[in-house]
């Protein structure tokens, strides 16, 4: 038996015996599971305790013991990000991932340089599942498409609490269900941009008294955000 109890996403989990897809039966051989291993499978709204039952060709067989409904617990936090270069997004996902995030939007501004297209958005909700299998989470966070910052505040109402990136800001956190974080690019908000803002009545939240990257800020604001509200 092995010690580590592996995960893999499965979006359609069959009852009794399940052909995990030809992307973790390959796995499944890479991580040498022998007959007997227990294993989990999620969905992002149950999971499933499992048995590897058997090789037929090269699809793993596993034995679907029992489900259950994945619970939601503490408040749902989106982040609005003005995306970062390079790989500084992946990190970005899948640290963010880690820690709870319920949905990730990429946000464009006057000075945002990166809009990630559809097949970028389509890979990085990849790594978002590919974190949740690695950190027994059992919801999978939206990685939306960008929207504008107008559209942000436009649809502010969707949310209890709005939280903007300051390093001037309080360091306050709003005990609320549904909270939206918003940060900026490394060039900052326009004068017009930190004007919509201010009149959306945003609460301006300082992560740290240095200037962060973007994804530094990103993720340092969800850590203050979910290790200080209420997880009812």
């Amino acid at each position: 038996m092995t010690g580590h109890i592996t995960r893999f996403y499965q979006p359609h989990v069959a009852k009794g015996m399940h052909s995990l897809d030809a992307e973790h039966s390959r796995h499944a051989k890479a991580f040498r599971l022998e007959v007997g291993d227990d294993i989990v499978l999620f969905d992002g709204m149950h999971e499933y305790s499992c048995r590897f039952h058997s090789w037929k060709g090269k699809v793993a067989l596993v034995e679907v013991l029992k489900s259950e409904v994945t619970p939601q617990t503490g408040a749902q936090i989106t982040l609005a990000v003005s995306w970062p270069k390079g790989d500084r997004g992946d990190w970005l996902v899948e640290k963010a991932t880690e820690l709870g995030a319920f949905s990730i939007i990429p946000l464009v501004t006057k000075h945002t340089i990166v809009v990630p297209n559809p097949k970028k958005i389509a890979r990085l909700q990849q790594l978002a599942i590919g974190a949740c299998e690695q950190s027994g989470r059992g919801t999978i966070p939206t990685i939306s498409e960008p929207q504008t910052l107008h559209n942000i505040l436009k649809n502010k109402t969707d949310y209890d609490a709005f939280v903007v990136g300051d390093s001037q800001g309080t360091s306050h956190i709003p005990n609320a269900k549904r909270i939206l974080i918003l940060v900026g690019p490394e060039g900052g908000f326009s004068p017009e941009e930190l004007g919509a803002i201010k009149q959306a009545n945003a609460i301006p939240m300082r992560a740290a008294s240095n200037t962060l990257r973007t994804e530094t800020a990103a993720i340092a604001l969800l850590t203050l955000t979910a290790s200080h509200i209420s997880p009812n």
